[in-house]
């Protein structure tokens, strides 16, 4: 899987893009997070339930959610808070 992080000259988040490629990639769990898919398509799922995502959609994931893992062939973008991200795709 790709992934790049991207960080603004300001401290309060940060932005990362995600590739899956098949392959699950797991985003932290103690901030909320926005997920947005920009090509193909991308399936997100949480302790609260699962959301299958194509090209121009989002998605909210609350803290309370807890870790979320991103499925798929398409290109997602993950805008959290700049700590969060640093854990990112372990």
């Amino acid at each position: 899987p790709h992934h790049a992080v991207f960080a603004p000259p300001v401290d309060e988040f940060q932005l990362a893009e995600l590739t899956p490629t098949g392959v699950p990639v797991t985003v932290g769990a103690h901030e909320p997070r926005i997920v947005l898919v920009t090509a193909g398509s991308a399936q997100l799922s949480t302790g609260g339930g699962t959301v299958q995502l194509a090209r121009g959609r989002a998605a909210f994931v609350p803290a309370s959610e807890g870790a979320a893992t991103i499925t798929g062939s398409g290109t997602a973008y993950v805008l959290s808070p700049a700590a969060e991200l640093a854990d990112t795709a372990r």
